[in-house]
């Protein structure tokens, strides 16, 4: 199995959306989602247009050749937050990996890339929301991020 982690390019936006949609916490014994909840505008923020605002960053995870998982940050502001919003100059975190790709350490590979990213490139931090029942919850603060907030059923976490 061969894992390469690159930049984002301009036609991996297609692949944002279908990552935002894998993101989605499901709480068990939960209904999927419709996909066309991406369509809804707290979520489109998130993957429309994506790479052409300024503090857009991402980095695909490809196994063998086929993309297999994503993290991205997008800024928001004050009068348009996002779930995990925690400041204007602080961007907000996403991250998915494809089904079959799970539990190989691929989240582990693209966190640690994006954290040394983000450093290298002067971010003041990150943030970020987490559903309370999800196990990520947890595996975010083993990566240095901290409880910042109680967002009703979820945490806002940020590196801050």
């Amino acid at each position: 199995m061969s894992i390469n982690l690159r930049s984002f390019e301009k036609g991996d936006q297609a692949f944002i959306k279908a990552m935002l949609y894998q993101a989605l916490f499901l709480r068990p014994g939960q209904e999927p989602f419709p996909v066309a909840i991406l369509e809804e505008p707290t979520l489109r923020k998130y993957w429309v247009d994506f790479g052409e605002q300024r503090g857009d960053r991402a980095l695909i995870a490809e196994v063998d050749a086929i993309p297999a998982g994503a993290i991205w940050i997008r800024q928001f502001s004050t009068q348009n937050p996002g779930y995990g919003f925690v400041a204007n100059d602080i961007p907000e975190l996403n991250m998915a990996i494809q089904p079959d790709y799970r539990g190989q350490g691929l989240g582990n590979q693209l966190l640690k890339a994006m954290l040394a990213l983000v450093r290298s490139e002067g971010f003041r931090g990150l943030s970020l929301s987490v559903d309370k029942e999800n196990w990520a919850n947890q595996w975010y603060r083993k990566h240095g991020f901290k409880w910042h907030e109680d967002a009703g059923t979820a945490y806002i976490l940020s590196t801050l």
